[in-house]
């Protein structure tokens, strides 16, 4: 390769992910058997493909269902966030490589590592797990799927049909007949 191009495609990368340059200060801190097992564990994850990485703060603006969730106090870790939304028993082919709390960084957090608002998290995977990965961040009802396992009727015309079964339910239940 060119040392021009080199160059670029690290600024470019650096510019797009600013966490990526924490993650890397903090890779150098350790030996080659990590390094090589980090980068056995990113290939297990990304195949053939080159993996994207991306960052996701838990905020309002950024993370509205996350950041919500764990201000009701669900405590979301990484292995929830990295839950496929259209089956919450497979996981998205992506990994955490750092967490930024306030002035603390937890290099490859482990999948239990419970998150916090205000945390920013450096994460790479496959293309198309990040997408995944914001609309699990952003949809309140996908969020809440993945967490507790419960589909909750999404848009007016399910939520209106789920109060009407409900509501036929409770009247057939409080009918004469029914009385014990």
């Amino acid at each position: 390769m060119k040392r021009g191009t080199v160059i670029a495609n690290k600024i470019f990368a650096l510019t797009t992910t600013p966490l990526l340059a924490d993650f890397l200060q903090a890779a150098r801190q350790n030996s080659n058997v990590w390094a090589n097992q980090l980068v056995s564990r990113i290939g297990g994850i990304s195949g053939d493909e080159v993996p994207q990485t991306w960052t996701l703060e838990i905020t309002p603006a950024a993370a509205p269902a996350l950041y919500a969730g764990i201000a009701r106090g669900r405590r979301a870790s990484i292995s929830d966030l990295c839950r496929d939304p259209r089956n919450r028993n497979e996981c998205l082919p992506c990994m955490a490589l750092l967490i930024k709390r306030g002035n603390a960084e937890i290099l490859l957090p482990a999948d239990d590592e419970k998150l916090q608002r205000g945390d920013h998290i450096l994460l790479c995977g496959r293309f198309g797990a990040g997408q995944q990965m914001e609309w699990i961040a952003k949809n309140h009802n996908v969020f809440d799927y993945l967490y507790s396992g419960e589909e909750r009727a999404s848009g007016s015309v399910w939520r209106w049909l789920t109060r009407e079964k409900s509501h036929k339910a409770s009247v057939e239940n409080s009918t004469p007949g029914n009385l014990p």
